[in-house]
């Protein structure tokens, strides 16, 4: 039994570092992610309500997964933000392009959705990290002393 809380709380602190690392560095991480953006769209045409619904999802998904962390962990959130995220370009493609000819699964998670979405997400961390960092910080100390 106490192995396993041992385990358990190396689990959480290994996820902890991951995440601090992920707050830290986000304004760099941001910065990388609007030039892969730029390249992304420089790469094909691209029509500016697409660019738009794709913020828009990147915003969703990036709320769900900070909502996630600031609650006690439930895999509805998590499961949530990943059907978003996977389903998101099956519909944009859907709606957007409907003439082009369907292509492989693959091709539908383009360049361009996954940067734009990237950037929303991590400018949704850039805008919450101070918040973040005080809910993990006092997490941490809950795990410690106790509720």
């Amino acid at each position: 039994m106490n192995s396993d809380v041992r385990h358990l709380s190396m689990d959480t602190e290994r996820v902890n570092r991951r995440i601090r690392f992920i707050i830290k560095w986000s304004p760099l991480l941001l910065a990388l992610a609007f030039v892969w953006l730029f390249f992304s769209l420089r790469r094909g045409p691209v029509s500016i309500p697409y660019v738009m619904a794709c913020l828009g999802i990147g915003l969703l998904c990036g709320a769900l997964i900070i909502l996630d962390y600031s609650r006690k962990y439930t895999p509805l959130l998590a499961t949530l933000w990943m059907i978003v995220f996977i389903s998101a370009p099956i519909f944009l493609d859907g709606l957007f392009f409907p003439n082009l000819e369907r292509r492989s699964l693959s091709d539908k998670m383009s360049y361009q959705y996954i940067s734009t979405v990237l950037v929303s997400i991590l400018g949704l961390v850039v805008i919450f990290r101070r918040r973040i960092l005080k809910y993990i910080a006092q997490a941490d100390v809950e795990q410690i002393v106790g509720p």
